[in-house]
């Protein structure tokens, strides 16, 4: 029967596994020395080995002749670990036995000792899958598990796992396997398998895989199975469905050369060839990453770009970083829109055509801009706007005198007219100044309060509710909060509060009222009341009590 790539190339040591050195070798140290915990949680994506690092460490703590932490594979103990024959090491799928009871089981088994193994292992992936009732019937086993029990969670979503069994855990977190490292170990594989490959094939598998080796497997897989004894390039983009590199730089090169028609006619070689909408989006959101990273990293950038960088870093110098990073901001906001669409090819289409768009109206702007610093640096056009400014400035003086001799008759024969009027008004002012009292203030209070929330001036009209008119003298209104309203007299005093209520002072007495605020310990008992009678009304008083 044939078997899957994955398994078949399962690693069966930990110095087969790739792209997790950071884990292997603390954990090869830990079985060396003997200091082996009794729960382990392994986090990572899909792909990344964490099952099979579980397998190898099962095996390697129960293994007769390990080496420095790795297991033989040819002891006893190992042959029945690889051919499946022991039930001390047990795996679960906490996706499909995720109850209570499951987890309960295995709390009734923990008890008994290994049959023929000196650990007895359980190995539970997905474990963010199990129900709250199963965490808590698995936390008990944790907090005091048999000295022969070793527990090794597996999860892709490590938040999901309650903090009570995470902290009774030895955690490990697995990377993304870069795609240099994945490209290697397919070459290794098609080299056992007797496959020729281009290496741009495997160039494509690997930056396709999402940095899982078994995805990146899977797609070999399947192009073992269509192709006879040569892997190449064309049947990679045509079998696995993935967008041909070169399509995606001919793309961009259209968004650079404003070129609308060579940009759809690609995108609809792209398409015919089956891709996923969705994905296609992340391939060119991807493209243009790697094109900032050119542009910010300059020759750094090939540190993080491991396939074409030279071809990136050329086409990074036909766009300005702020385009890019433009173009980046409008694909995200598509690659977020497209899970909601029925019109997914659309709108791809009217995305990048919209990138072409806003690409030429920006440099149409640009180079009006530059036209217009280039008219006002030179001194000829300098020249001339100088010579029209003179001109322009000479009518408007000319304008100016006549309108000057024309209002100086006007107010010659208003003059007298003009002092009778002033003198009046000065008359009215000092009437007025020494009519305002404090107890007309008072008792304009509330119509004060009204003309304020009329401004639209309604928390100023509130603050002030609380305050007690304490004196008014040489046009300065003092007011007084109680010990307890100090956060009243502190939001009275902003700017926007004083300079509202000094607008409508001026507008109900028609002249300029300073405002003075203070803290009293005790405020007046006859300032108390009057201001109950300024709310209540003055009718109402043989019905205020004083307490």
């Amino acid at each position: 029967m044939y078997q899957a790539l994955y398994r078949k190339y399962r690693p069966k040591s930990f110095d087969e596994i790739v792209g997790q050195n950071h884990i292997t070798e603390t954990l090869k140290a830990q079985i060396a020395k003997n200091e082996i915990s009794h729960a382990y949680l392994f986090s990572g994506t899909r792909g990344t080995g964490k099952t099979s690092i579980a397998k190898i460490f099962a095996r390697a703590v129960n293994c007769l002749n390990q080496t420095d932490g790795n297991p033989c594979n040819s002891c006893e103990n190992c042959k029945l670990s690889l051919e499946e024959r022991t039930m001390d090491i047990i795996e679960m799928d906490a996706a499909s036995n995720n109850s209570v009871d499951d987890i309960r089981e295995i709390r009734d088994n923990v008890i008994y000792p290994p049959t023929t193994l000196k650990y007895k292992v359980y190995i539970i992936d997905e474990v963010h899958m199990l129900s709250k009732g199963a965490f808590n019937a698995l936390l008990k086993v944790l907090e005091e598990p048999p000295q022969h029990l070793i527990f090794i969670l597996a999860t892709t979503e490590a938040e999901r796992i309650p903090a009570t069994v995470s902290s009774r855990c030895q955690k490990f977190f697995f990377n993304r396997i870069s795609p240099n490292e994945i490209l290697k170990q397919l070459a290794k594989i098609c080299e056992k398998e007797n496959y020729k490959f281009e290496e741009k094939a495997l160039e494509l598998i690997s930056l396709n895989s999402d940095g899982a080796m078994r995805d990146a497997l899977s797609l070999l897989d399947q192009l073992f199975s269509f192709e006879t004894d040569t892997l190449t390039y064309e049947s990679a983009v045509q079998i696995l469905g993935i967008v041909n590199n070169d399509l995606l730089f001919d793309l961009v090169d259209a968004i650079h050369q404003k070129d609308a028609a060579k940009l759809l006619n690609t995108l609809d070689i792209i398409t015919s060839k089956g891709k996923d909408f969705e994905q296609l989006l992340k391939d060119i959101l991807e493209h243009f990453r790697n094109l900032m990273l050119c542009a910010c990293l300059d020759r750094d950038a090939n540190q993080i770009i491991e396939f074409e960088y030279e071809r990136y870093l050329e086409q990074s110098k036909n766009f300005k970083l702020e385009d890019i990073l433009n173009f980046i901001d409008k694909l995200e906001i598509a690659t977020q829109n497209i899970k909601y669409t029925n019109q997914a090819r659309v709108l791809i289409e009217k995305t990048l055509v919209n990138l072409i768009i806003e690409s030429q109206e920006r440099e149409n702007l640009i180079k009006r801009i530059e036209k217009l610093e280039s008219l006002i640096l030179n001194p000829n056009f300098r020249k001339e706007i100088s010579i029209k400014e003179e001109k322009k400035s000479d009518l408007i003086a000319q304008e100016d005198n006549r309108f000057i001799k024309e209002e100086t008759i006007k107010e010659n024969k208003n003059n007298e007219a003009a002092e009778q009027f002033n003198n009046v008004d000065k008359k009215l002012t000092i009437d007025n100044k020494t009519q305002i009292t404090i107890e007309d203030i008072k008792s304009d209070w509330m119509e004060l309060l009204s003309r304020l929330r009329d401004m639209r001036l309604i928390p100023t009209a509130a603050l002030l509710k609380d305050a007690v008119i304490h004196n008014f003298s040489d046009d300065i209104l003092t007011l007084a909060y109680n010990e307890k309203y100090k956060f009243h007299k502190t939001a009275i005093e902003s700017a926007n509060n004083i300079n509202g209520l000094k607008t409508a002072l001026k507008d109900m007495y028609k002249r300029d009222i300073d405002i003075r605020v203070i803290i009293i310990d005790e405020i007046n008992i006859d300032d108390a009341i009057d201001n109950v009678l300024n709310v209540f009304g003055k009718d109402n008083a043989d019905n205020i009590e004083i307490i």
